[in-house]
């Protein structure tokens, strides 16, 4: 790969780590993250981005498995055992 073709690849990477959309399971949840989950999976996307550029593997960070299934999690919640 030339300089030139892994420069394009960082920025892509780089732009779509501060814009590409937060992906949420499709609930009437979907709305209702936690203020903190948002800016917190731009950050580990970029710390993902900088490893899978070192290591190798898919950038996704925990906080951003955790939107994904937190509004299916409201829409059935967990019974108490109590």
């Amino acid at each position: 790969m030339t300089t030139e073709k892994k420069a394009v690849g960082w920025i892509d990477d780089l732009v779509g780590a501060l814009c590409d959309p937060i992906i949420v399971y499709p609930s009437p949840w979907k709305d209702d993250l936690p203020d903190w989950v948002k800016p917190q999976i731009t950050l580990e996307r970029l710390v993902m981005n900088m490893k899978v550029m070192h290591d190798g593997g898919v950038p996704v960070g925990d906080t951003e498995a955790l939107a994904y299934i937190f509004p299916e999690r409201w829409k059935s919640p967990c019974q108490s055992s109590g």
